[in-house]
Parts: C-alpha cells; sequence; structure tokens
C-alpha cells in the first residue's frame, strides 16, 4: 500500500454542527429548472405564493433563486433534507439543506436561509462547513458556521469552504464511532469472561465446584485406566446448576465470536472498504484505505493508506478475498448498530456502516506491504 498523507489536526471537525451528516438518514432533494423537491409540490408552493403574504412569497422566491444558485456552483453536488415536504409548507425555507456529492456516504456541508426581523433585508443565509471557524461562538453549535444578509458573499464561501473530503479524510466522518464500538466489542467479551469466573469461583460455589472437578478427574482416570479402546464414557455433571451456568456461558461466548486475535485487534490499524455501483453499468467498485493510529486514544496523529495514492475505485473482481469474506460474514451476521445506535462490532471481522456500501474491519499490520 502507498502512504496518502499523515494526519495531525482532525478531531472534533466531522460533526452534525458542520453539516456532515450520513446520506443514509436523509432525503435526496431534486433540484432542476423546473422544479425544487418534486414537481407536484413545487407546482403548489407556486400556486399559493400568490396568495399568501407579500413578505412570504418574497422569501419563497428567494429560497428557490439560493437552493439553485448552491447547486449552479458545483454539477456534482446533490442536496439532502432531512424530509421532504409533501404539501403547501413555507416552512421548508427555513430548514437545513445538507450539501453532499454522488457516492460520498456523508454530507460535507449545509446551507440555511433564515428570517431576518432587524435590518433592511427579510433574510440571511448561512453556511456551515468543516473548514469554518467562527470564533465568536467560542466552539459551540455555531462554531462551524457563518452567515450574512448577502447571498453572493454566502455563495463565495460555499465555493471555497465546502468540498467533497479527499482520500486521506474519507474515514474522519465515522472512525471515533467505529473505534469506540471496537473496544467496546473487545470490553464485552473480557467481563463476559470476568462475570462467569466470578460467578464459578465465588465464595458459596467453591464447595460443588471441587467436588465437580474431583470427579471428573475421576472419570477421566477411569477412562485412562481402559486402554485405547476408541471408546470414552459420558461425563454426566454432578451439580446440574454448575452445567447450566457453564453452558450458558459458552453459548454468549460463541454468540461473541472466537477467540481474540490480538494481531488484529491489537493492531491499532483499521481499514475502511467503500463499494459503489456504476449508474450505468451497473457494476460494482471498491475503493480501500488503511488507517493506522499511533495512539489507543481517539483523536490522535495516524498515517492514511491506499491501493494507490488516490485511494482510487478499483472493480470489485479485484478484492482481496480475505477482505471479501469478512464483508460477506458482516453481510449474514446483518448487525449494522445495536439498540442504542451505536456499530456493532464482530471480533476479528469489522463492522457494518452501511450494508452493501461501508465497511470497517482490523488489519494486522504486518500483512500489508507497505511501498517507502
Amino acid at each position: 500500500m502507498k502512504l496518502i498523507a499523515k494526519l495531525v489536526e482532525f478531531y472534533g471537525r466531522y460533526k452534525p454542527a458542520s453539516g456532515c451528516i450520513p446520506t443514509k438518514a436523509l432525503k435526496r432533494m431534486e433540484v432542476n429548472d423546473d422544479y425544487i423537491v418534486s414537481e407536484e409540490f413545487f407546482t403548489e408552493m407556486e400556486a399559493a405564493s400568490a396568495t399568501v403574504a407579500a413578505d412570504a412569497a418574497v422569501r419563497w422566491m428567494l429560497w428557490c433563486r439560493f437552493v439553485r444558485a448552491v447547486v449552479a456552483l458545483n454539477p456534482n453536488y446533490e442536496l439532502f433534507v432531512k424530509f421532504l415536504p409533501t404539501s403547501e409548507d413555507f416552512r421548508v425555507i427555513h430548514g437545513m439543506i445538507y450539501i453532499g456529492s454522488k457516492y460520498v456516504p456523508n454530507t460535507f456541508g449545509a446551507v440555511r436561509m433564515r428570517n431576518q426581523t432587524k435590518g433592511k433585508s427579510s433574510v440571511s443565509y448561512e453556511v456551515y462547513s468543516p473548514f469554518i471557524r467562527n470564533n465568536r461562538y467560542n466552539g459551540g453549535s455555531l462554531f462551524f458556521h457563518n452567515a450574512s444578509i448577502n447571498s453572493t458573499k454566502v455563495l463565495g464561501l460555499i465555493n471555497t469552504r465546502v468540498r467533497p473530503p479527499l482520500a486521506e479524510e474519507r474515514h474522519l466522518f465515522e472512525i471515533d464511532a467505529v473505534q469506540d464500538a471496537q473496544h467496546r466489542g473487545l470490553a464485552q467479551r473480557t467481563y463476559l469472561s470476568r462475570d462467569y469466573a466470578s460467578q464459578v469461583g465465588n465464595w458459596d460455589n467453591r464447595e460443588k465446584v471441587l467436588v465437580e472437578l474431583v470427579s471428573l478427574k475421576e472419570h477421566l482416570n477411569h477412562n485412562a485406566a481402559g486402554g485405547d479402546t476408541g471408546k470414552m464414557d459420558t461425563y454426566v455433571f454432578m451439580d446440574k446448576d454448575l452445567s447450566i451456568m457453564l453452558d450458558t456461558y459458552m453459548l454468549e461466548l460463541a454468540e461473541l465470536g472466537d477467540a481474540v486475535d490480538k494481531n488484529l485487534e491489537s493492531s491499532k490499524c483499521l481499514q475502511r472498504v467503500h463499494i459503489i455501483k456504476g449508474e450505468k453499468s451497473g457494476k460494482s467498485f471498491f475503493s480501500r484505505t488503511v488507517i493506522r493510529s499511533h495512539s489507543d486514544y481517539k483523536g490522535y496523529s495516524h498515517d492514511v493508506y491506499g491501493d494507490t495514492i488516490d485511494a482510487a475505485y478499483a472493480p470489485i473482481e479485484t478484492m482481496p478475498e480475505e477482505v471479501g469474506e469478512k464483508i460477506a460474514m458482516l453481510n449474514m451476521l446483518d448487525k449494522p448498530m445495536d439498540g442504542y445506535g451505536d456499530y456493532v462490532w464482530v471480533l476479528n471481522t469489522g463492522t457494518m456502516v452501511t450494508k452493501n456500501e461501508l465497511y470497517y474491519l482490523p488489519v494486522d499490520v504486518d500483512t500489508l506491504y507497505i511501498d517507502t
């Protein structure tokens, strides 16, 4: 693999407050010369704007002009909203609009038009981006935002401050949550073993555990004394509760996966695999980057490697076999998130962020060929 970049300062930049949200949680908004959102909705709104108060009609006109101007900045931009309006609803012009791009699983900026109660203008325009720093808000929810009553100024900010992630930045949207999931997966197995060990070895059970171990040893000795006959008597637990406890432990252990592969899980190295499908060809392609951290803690510097210097997409048929096997396993288990909305980490395998699209897998550093 080839070194793409060494990242030092990046922590906390890619978050909802800066307009970064997974596109799977949003609705795509149609924008063209004929209509916005949908033809039916746009027709209804145009008709309604003729009957509402003059200031509302003006705001609708300004909003349409602003949205079309944002899309005109870059032909690859796609706009998203949390909810698509389905009827005459002028509240749509005050909602957040997220900026994304085809084949990018997260938005990378946002805009909004708001009512202005003071000053000469009836509206103001806002832009949000990971690359905006507004120290007036001292790191608050508006730290990544700027605003102006001049739409041209805001469009200029969008043009210079809102952009798709570079190859070395693609993982920054979800890497913290993925590392948290990995740590939880490892901790869950450790705590499970300790919990059952404490149950088996506690003071109340010490007598029956000792009796059971002596009985098991006598059983093994008896079978060994019988010679190599190819047959072995079945051992039956004397204590039913102890037997049930061990059965439960083995079942829960099996659910957590095989024994931890320390070369994988302790490598501080993850590979991000992103899969896309060509609209015209219908063929699938993948891009792979490897994130090698310098610390066990989140937010510290790390190196980013790719199969090519720009982590270019390659035909899915060229995907390494072991990578394909891990993705197939995660697809089969189909556990993208737990009940708390957090990613589920499968030991020695990884996590599925979005099925058939985005995965993070542990990788043994010693198995990587790094072209220096």
